[in-house]
């Protein structure tokens, strides 16, 4: 039994050496061809001195060897690698789809197989007038009824409403004016070609597309006004005298051929006005924006002044009258027609078709038809919308005809 147990002890002791011993004898081995290894072998030079250099010369090699590989490695892990793909006649949405890819946008080029074309193609201005170039104020049978009404007044003051017609008959043409100007600039524009070499990200493109439809609006209403404006000054500069007698009198003249009794008529500027025994001062030759309250008057040896038509005035001259009056008497909130009525005894105003007070609007009721012609009676423009435009553009204006990433 004794000798079992010393057996299986030695045994023990056996098993649990070797493996020591087998590792040291590993490292050992492994060292020795690490310090002996040599690339540069010489069958010349076998002395322990070349042997040393030799072996110096293997492990600074493989020392740069390795320092070289892991800056490659290093290199091409950090650098991405450009690759060219080309897409022909590519889809819209996939456009967008890569342009809002931040790593493919920046090399993405999409050539326009067109660089330029018409703004119609893609594009579409539509105006929406005020309701006044649309109204009933503006027709033939309107100035028929003020005519009516002043043919049965027996004296008519020239600020009187009902010598107004003029007033109205210049109002149309004013909006039939804007309407043709606005009509032959939307043609213009619309034959204007848009360049560009490649196709634009959707933002860019509406911010073009507003860019020049604001630029256009502006220059239209530039071009209008400033005809407008000539006609005023050339009118005032010139002293040509109104129909309507608002910047000149004509009187008859002190003298006569007594011999056969005829007298004279003369022009003299309108001065001095007495109405409802106060004097006005109303010098057109000094003063152009000189205007005088419309109204219901009673003219005879003195001048009397009824009734007054709210934002309504008479200027020097037909347009300047324009200029500073409002249209607050002509909507179906206001009664001055029925008041009208009451004062000459008719019935030519108060049932009129009046403009619409609840309709909406970016003007005020009592806006000037001044301001009303800075804007060339125009409430708002429209335009087509943003996702049908860049449909158009893409489909017309600059079809891109392949993609390059």
């Amino acid at each position: 039994m004794n000798e079992v147990e010393l057996n299986f002890t030695c045994m023990l002791h056996t098993i649990v050496v070797l493996p020591i011993w087998s590792k040291q004898r590993v490292l050992s081995t492994i060292t020795t061809i690490l310090l002996e290894f040599n690339l540069f072998k010489s069958a010349k030079h076998t002395q322990a001195q070349d042997l040393t250099r030799q072996r110096w010369s293997t492990r600074l090699f493989i020392i740069f060897l390795c320092i070289a590989v892991f800056i490659i490695t290093t290199y091409n892990s950090i650098n991405q690698q450009i690759k060219t793909v080309v897409v022909n006649n590519p889809r819209l949405d996939t456009i967008e789809k890569w342009q809002a890819d931040s790593m493919v946008a920046l090399s993405l080029r999409c050539p326009c197989s067109q660089i330029s074309s018409p703004y119609k193609n893609f594009i579409r201005l539509t105006p929406k007038y005020h309701q006044i170039c649309s109204s009933y104020f503006i027709t033939l049978e309107w100035m028929d009824s003020i005519n009516a009404a002043a043919n049965i007044a027996i004296h008519l003051y020239f600020a009187d409403f009902r010598a107004s017609s003029d007033f109205f008959k210049l109002l149309q043409s004013l909006c039939t004016f804007a309407n043709n100007t606005i009509s032959n600039a939307l043609i213009s524009f619309g034959n204007t070609h848009f360049v560009t070499a490649e196709f634009l990200k959707r933002q860019v493109f509406e911010n073009q597309m507003n860019t020049s439809a604001e630029s256009f609006i502006q220059s239209t209403v530039n071009e209008f006004m400033h005809l407008v404006h000539l006609l005023a000054n050339v009118t005032q500069i010139n002293q040509f005298i109104t129909g309507a007698y608002t910047n000149f009198d004509v009187e008859l003249a002190n003298y006569s051929d007594k011999a056969n009794n005829t007298f004279y008529p003369y022009l003299k500027t309108a001065s001095l006005l007495t109405i409802n025994s106060e004097t006005i001062s109303c010098y057109c030759m000094n003063d152009t924006w000189c205007k005088i309250q419309v109204g219901i008057y009673t003219a005879s040896k003195n001048t009397y002044r009824n009734y007054s038509v709210p934002g309504m005035f008479v200027g020097c001259t037909p347009i300047l009258s324009l200029f500073v009056s409002t249209l607050e008497c002509f909507y179906d909130d206001s009664d001055c027609f029925v008041k009208i009525d009451r004062m000459v005894g008719t019935h030519f105003f108060a049932n009129s078709s009046r403009l619409d007070s609840h309709l909406s609007s970016q003007f005020s009721h009592n806006s000037s038809i001044g301001t009303l012609l800075e804007h060339l009676f125009i409430e708002l423009w429209t335009m087509n919308t943003s996702a049908s435009a860049l449909n158009a553009y893409s489909n017309h204006a600059c079809e891109p005809d392949k993609n390059i990433t």
